[in-house]
């Protein structure tokens, strides 16, 4: 009896700790998984110079959270100067270390151009992020997520602030994974007053969970273009990114509340000279399936009070 108890004992430890290393394995897998995923990544931001101390205020906080492969900035209204690359070089390694830097120069003058350029650096699994935000601790764990998902409506997933709630042109999708809950998502395109008529959605961050299509962004790239320079900033880079977004096949936007915004940024342009630069850039695009209201709508809100 008394070796049939200890034969049991001993069996049911053996399979006690079975589990326990099939669990440890499981755990090992995931956190391998989702390093790998993280250290293969770019963290990609985007500002005029006038915010390049955005860079030492927030991203810090990011690249200690993400620790990514690369990080790459995009600084608007400035030509090539070696002072600021060398900062921003010396700010990263100074803190944080161990991360490539690359600093970008471009003079558009607008946040939607700066964005696209942006969008084609960036890869799948890669985070585009603003410059004056700060991603939660526990974002890490919602990029995982995204990198699992796949077909229509998760190429472009935003992220919104943690305190974001779901407004009337949102929607649950059906897009889960690991059998979890539904996601909240956007519906980029909506006609009602009031709201946009094309919007991305929430974008303190992006995750790219596909390839950019580089003749997507050059076209857009090409359309803004069309629009005078001295109003081309009022078109916002929502709209923008709701565009690429639809014209790669995608009518939702999925988002998760996982970012602090540190800076509230006010819209310096009136908004008949916001709504006439939309029409000029819907005017010149034409997108398979895009409701044809949404130019004339624009024309109306640029000439009347909307």
């Amino acid at each position: 009896m008394m070796v049939s108890m200890t034969r049991t004992t001993i069996t049911s430890a053996m399979n006690n700790r079975a589990s326990l290393i099939v669990v440890s394995a499981s755990i090992d897998s995931y956190l391998g998984g989702l390093f790998k995923c993280l250290s293969d990544m770019k963290l990609i931001t985007y500002m005029p110079i006038s915010r390049v101390e955005d860079i030492r205020e927030y991203q810090v906080d990011n690249l200690r959270l993400l620790k990514p492969n690369e990080f790459v900035v995009f600084i608007d209204n400035a030509n090539y100067i070696g002072e600021i690359v060398n900062m921003v070089r010396k700010i990263v390694e100074g803190l944080v270390g161990g991360v490539d830097v690359r600093v970008n120069f471009t003079n558009v003058g607008n946040r939607s151009e700066t964005l696209l350029m942006a969008l084609e650096e960036s890869d799948r699994g890669d985070v585009i992020v603003d410059s004056d935000v700060v991603l939660h601790r526990n974002f890490p764990s919602v990029l995982k997520t995204v990198m699992e998902m796949s077909g229509d409506n998760t190429q472009l997933v935003g992220v919104a602030d943690v305190d974001g709630k779901p407004s009337p042109r949102d929607v649950m999708t059906k897009v889960s994974v690991g059998g979890g809950d539904p996601i909240t998502a956007t519906r980029i395109v909506f006609n009602k007053r009031g709201h946009s008529p094309v919007f991305f959605g929430p974008k303190q961050a992006i995750i790219v969970n596909h390839n950019p299509k580089v003749s997507v962004i050059d076209m857009l790239r090409d359309t803004l273009i069309k629009v005078p320079r001295q109003i081309r900033q009022c078109i916002a880079d929502e709209t923008i990114l709701g565009l690429y977004a639809l014209m790669i096949g995608q009518w939702l936007t999925p988002w998760f509340p996982m970012a602090y915004n540190a800076v509230s940024s006010g819209d310096t342009c009136n908004r008949h000279v916001r709504a006439y630069a939309h029409y000029l850039l819907f005017k010149n695009l034409h997108i398979s399936g895009l409701p044809k209201f949404i130019r004339i709508r624009y024309f109306v809100s640029a000439m009347t009070h909307w």
